[in-house]
């Protein structure tokens, strides 16, 4: 009697059995779909770095040609120099490395920047195979799930801006020293093993993630704790109780806070603004338009990891990789609770700021790691959920991404609009200051940019200015449309420094132009950036292409005796322009710096679109 199976219970088992291939199938599927969506968010990544791309330092980049130009201090000084609250020594080591190697571009840095991103990813899909020995749908479901948080162009700030290598580059750093500390301690035991290498990385790694941005100091104490817990010989922990206190007491010396800065000790007394800001840092990420809690996400997430952590740490026998990720998460949650101390005084607003996506989203992949470890190990239906979670917001993310994209194309916008001024010697102060809040200093750095040729004045852009239209472009036959909307003379500039609005379109490709080209007697004079909102252009030509066509140009001092000709660049293979119909700048048009007053009709639409 015992023997037999009841038939309630036989059925339960044969749907049981029959289900079970449609699972793995299933899983299987969707772990590739998965895989598929991590390389396209990869390619997402990196089309956003190009389109993010600008030839100008820009804000904090502004340090390094400021000390190139003045050398106020020597060379040991500077890269030890408090930048706000960090000590950026390698960072700055690289930015020096690009202007000595790639005329201060920013493209050494932007590349630096993607090696960086795919190092981190390698290292992560390295360490979950060999120490956890994941294989097939697993794998391949980790593998997309970090490649979808590691790329998210949710970080865009990251991806767009060579200053931010110090963001990317000190989570890899971090993530190598962990990875290297947890070999450590699974191959400790084995004879032959050279495991101080390992370790002797895991520290080396810590410290350069501690000058590499202040918040790789946290790496310490995660170190520390898991040394304690996995009870590693103690002269290992004294050894990074040594080295942590040796570095700390290294980067305190002579440490300021920044005044613009809530002081740690003032903010620790408000435990709900510090809650408040963490919970939005951690759960940025989950900001999608209206769709803006990220508190309470944040806090989910937070609650979430702890019930994890504990259920899987509080075992006497702990798995390495949970160890591992237990750790990144702890390194987010540190880094949000030191940015929180840090920069309170901002409002928890200023927690949602793309930069910082790139821990918060450390925070959620880890989660996510140990949440798919748990899910291959217990209930393949629980994994299928969780592969489908992932699945749908990759999709969300693809959706969403015209938004990441938007703002980084309207900061390259901006800057290079810009860097047209400068490169003109036209000072309008509005537009500077998107470079740097204190024009005065960018200008007085300009003319050592101008004489190395660096930066901006090392693209071809500045090599043509003044030289003849004709032997720079071809002439395309056919007129293209536009018109002027204002022409301002600049106070402070020599006779003739002009700063020109308009719009520029043409109907042979039926598309906005690159640039604009300015000419006078043939000889070019200065340029202006395309891609301005012009919604009234865009209903007139009865185009969305035309939608951004609007444009902001600057043409340098110089005395006029004949008209400002506009061209437009309508094909950089081979250098092609066009002349813009009807539109020119008579040289004895009155300016003002409110404007031009017209002695006849200059900026005007062309008629058959009146």
């Amino acid at each position: 009697m015992k023997n037999r199976i009841s038939g309630t219970e036989l059925l339960k088992r044969t749907a049981h059995m029959n289900t079970r291939p449609f699972l793995n199938r299933a899983v299987s599927i969707i772990s590739w779909l998965l895989v598929t969506g991590g390389c396209v968010t990869v390619i997402a990544a990196a089309y956003t770095s190009y389109a993010a791309y600008f030839c100008v330092p820009f804000w904090d980049m502004w340090e390094v040609p400021n000390y190139l130009a003045k050398r106020p201090m020597s060379l040991l000084n500077w890269l030890w120099w408090q930048h706000n609250e960090h000590r950026i020594l390698i960072p700055k080591l690289l930015m020096l490395l690009d202007y000595r190697w790639f005329s201060g571009t920013e493209i050494f840095l932007r590349t630096a920047i993607f090696i960086t991103l795919l190092a981190h990813f390698s290292v992560l899909l390295w360490a979950v195979r060999k120490i956890a020995g994941f294989r097939g749908a697993t794998f391949r479901t980790l593998a997309g799930l970090v490649s979808m948080c590691l790329f998210c162009t949710a970080q865009w700030e990251n991806l767009g801006w060579g200053f931010q290598i110090s963001f990317v580059l000190v989570a890899f750093l971090v993530t190598v020293s962990f990875v290297s500390f947890v070999i450590y301690i699974v191959h400790r035991h084995n004879p032959g093993e050279r495991v101080s290498i390992y370790m002797a990385l895991s520290i080396c790694a810590a410290a350069a993630a501690t000058y590499t941005n202040a918040n790789g100091i946290a790496a310490w104490p995660i170190l520390l704790v898991v040394a304690i817990l996995e009870r590693v010989p103690k002269r290992t922990i004294g050894l990074i109780l040594l080295v942590w206190l040796g570095i700390t007491a290294s980067y305190l010396y002579r440490y300021q806070t920044p005044a613009h800065h809530s002081h740690p000790s003032i903010a620790i007394h408000a435990p709900v603004q510090i809650a408040a800001y963490v919970g939005t840092y951690v759960g940025a990420p989950w900001v999608w338009g209206k769709f803006a809690y990220p508190v309470l996400f944040g806090w989910i997430g937070i609650i979430a990891a702890a019930l994890l952590l504990w259920k899987s740490l509080s075992r006497e026998r702990r798995h390495p990789i949970v160890t591992l990720f237990a750790a990144l998460v702890l390194f987010s949650l540190g880094t949000a609770l030191m940015t929180a101390l840090g920069r309170l005084n901002f409002g928890p607003d200023q927690a949602l700021a793309s930069r910082y996506e790139t821990f918060s989203l450390i925070f959620w992949f880890s989660l996510g790691v140990l949440l798919i470890r748990f899910a291959a190990e217990r209930n393949r239906t629980l994994l299928l959920t969780i592969q489908l979670l992932i699945l749908g917001l990759m999709l969300v993310g693809g959706y969403r991404l015209r938004y990441p994209l938007r703002a980084a194309r309207e900061r390259a916008l901006l800057a290079n609009t810009a860097s047209l001024a400068l490169l003109t010697g036209v000072a309008d102060p509005q537009t500077v200051e998107m470079l740097y809040p204190v024009p005065d200093l960018v200008w007085s750095d300009v003319p050592y940019l101008r004489e190395n040729r660096l930066s901006l004045f090392s693209h071809y852009l500045a090599e043509d200015l003044g030289h003849p239209l004709a032997g720079t472009y071809e002439l395309r036959e056919g007129q293209c449309d536009g018109a002027i909307d204002s022409v301002v003379e600049m106070p402070g500039t020599a006779p003739g420094g002009l700063k020109i609005t308009g719009w520029a379109w043409d109907p042979v490709r039926r598309r906005a132009l690159s640039q604009i080209v300015f000419a006078v007697n043939g000889q070019i004079v200065g340029y202006g950036e395309v891609g301005y909102l012009r919604e009234d252009v865009s209903n007139q030509l009865h185009s969305r292409a035309a939608m951004h066509s609007g444009w902001i140009g600057f043409v340098e001092p110089i005395q006029r005796t004949s008209p400002v000709d506009l061209y437009g660049i309508v094909s950089c293979r081979p250098p092609q322009v066009c002349r813009l119909a009807n539109v020119s700048i008579p040289p004895d048009a009155v300016v003002g710096t409110s404007g031009i007053q017209k002695r006849d009709q200059i900026g005007r639409n062309i008629s058959r679109y009146d």
